[in-house]
């Protein structure tokens, strides 16, 4: 996926460096970039009523990779990053479990706004049209004491931003305004068994 978009920024017309000058044709090459690293940086994440927050933040965002965890009142769990590295951590998964994952497959994976289904199930998923996985009820990533896939994920996510940024990944926690306490103690206990013990909490501003 890298390959491509370093194609992508040397395909440039000639035209504007005619026009515009050396000046006019950098300026236009950063534009591209821009354009072109914008959804690499966005994403939408699974729906949740979040807590909302009336004060003010003083918190400043932090520079590197971030890996978003969702978890709605139902204890369900999803997770979800820029596509680039949300393809490998999802390959270094499926490596984990022993699963197979093609290069189309991994390609489609980039694009999934979250992943929230088992990676045995996350194939076919993959292999589906968009108007079918609308149909596909996700029930998010398993957390069971045999099969705890959200470690799986935050582990291979580290790895990953460590491979390709040379910088620490970040976590960032979206939790619905009805989970329960014990529920969120749950969750944090699992990141704090990685040795995660910062993360910016995401609410809804009033």
């Amino acid at each position: 996926m890298c390959q491509l978009r370093i194609i992508r920024y040397r395909s440039l017309p000639d035209a504007p460096k005619l026009i515009l000058g050396h000046w006019g044709s950098l300026l236009f090459l950063l534009c591209g970039l821009l354009v072109s690293a914008a959804p690499f940086s966005y994403y939408t994440a699974p729906t949740l009523r979040l807590p909302s927050a009336s004060s003010t933040s003083v918190c400043t965002m932090r520079e590197g990779p971030i890996l978003t965890i969702s978890f709605d009142a139902q204890r369900q769990l999803y997770v979800s990053t820029e596509e680039v590295l949300q393809a490998f951590m999802l390959e270094r998964v499926a490596a984990r479990h022993g699963i197979c994952i093609t290069s189309r497959q991994l390609w489609e994976a980039a694009h999934l706004s979250y992943v929230g289904l088992p990676i045995a199930q996350l194939p076919n998923y993959l292999d589906m049209t968009a108007k079918q996985r609308w149909a596909v009820l996700q029930r998010g990533i398993p957390t069971s004491a045999t099969n705890n896939e959200l470690l799986d994920y935050v582990e291979a996510f580290q790895n990953v931003a460590q491979q390709q940024y040379q910088r620490k990944g970040y976590v960032d926690l979206r939790i619905d305004a009805q989970t329960s306490a014990a529920d969120v103690r749950g969750l944090l206990h699992l990141l704090q068994s990685l040795n995660i013990n910062r993360y910016n909490l995401k609410v809804e501003r009033v």
